[in-house]
C-alpha cells in the first residue's frame, strides 16, 4: 500500500514539477505587464516559484494550473507594491486589478503581445526608446532620468506617459491584426 502511496505522490509532484517549468516564461510576461519593470519580475517570479512550491500539495490537477499560478503572482505583486510604496506608482491599485483580470481573460501565452512590443519599441525615435528603457527595462526612477537627460521631472513623466499610450496603441493594433509587425 506504501508503494502505491509513493508511486500517486511521485506521479502528482512530476505533474507539478512539469507545470511549473512549462509556466515560467508565461509567468515571468504576466509580472513584468503588471509591474513594468524586468528585473523586479525575476525577483516576484523567485517567491511566487516559493510559494507554488510550499502549495504544490493544494494543486489539483483537474483545474488550470496557469491560472492558479497567476493568482499566486497577482498576490506576490501586491506585496512588492507595498514594499515599493516609497516610490511613485505608475498603476493604482484598481487599473493593476483591472489588467490582471484582463491578461487572465487573454491566452496562457501572450508572446505575440511582447513580439509586438518589441516591433512598436523598434518603431520609436532613439531619443524616446532610449527614456522608455532607461525608466523600464533599467529602473531608473523618474527624478534621476530627469537629472539624467536635463529635464524637469514633470516633463519627463508626461513624455512617458505619452510613449506608453503609444506603445499601448501600436500593439493593440498590432495584436489584433490592424498591421502587420
Amino acid at each position: 500500500m506504501a508503494a502505491l502511496t509513493d508511486k500517486v505522490s511521485s506521479s502528482k509532484t512530476g505533474e507539478f514539477a512539469w507545470e511549473l517549468t512549462r509556466a515560467q516564461d508565461d509567468l515571468y510576461i504576466y509580472i513584468t505587464a503588471l509591474t513594468g519593470r524586468a528585473e523586479e519580475a525575476r525577483d516576484i517570479l523567485q517567491e511566487t516559484n516559493l510559494v507554488l512550491c510550499r502549495e504544490a500539495e493544494k494543486y489539483d490537477p483537474r483545474r488550470s494550473f496557469m491560472a492558479w499560478a497567476r493568482a499566486v503572482a497577482y498576490y506576490q505583486i501586491l506585496t512588492w507594491r507595498k514594499k515599493q510604496s516609497r516610490e511613485r506608482l505608475v498603476f493604482d491599485d484598481a487599473m493593476l486589478e483591472n489588467f490582471a483580470g484582463e491578461l487572465n481573460q487573454g491566452p496562457d501565452v501572450p508572446h505575440s503581445w511582447l513580439d509586438a512590443l518589441e516591433v512598436c519599441l523598434a518603431k520609436l525615435p532613439a531619443r524616446m526608446r532610449a527614456l522608455f528603457e532607461a525608466r523600464y527595462a533599467d529602473g531608473m526612477n523618474v527624478k534621476r532620468l530627469a537629472a539624467e537627460v536635463g529635464r524637469a521631472p514633470n516633463a519627463v513623466a508626461v513624455t512617458l506617459f505619452r510613449i506608453r499610450q503609444t506603445l499601448c496603441a501600436c500593439v493593440e493594433k498590432a495584436v489584433m491584426g490592424g498591421e502587420d509587425t
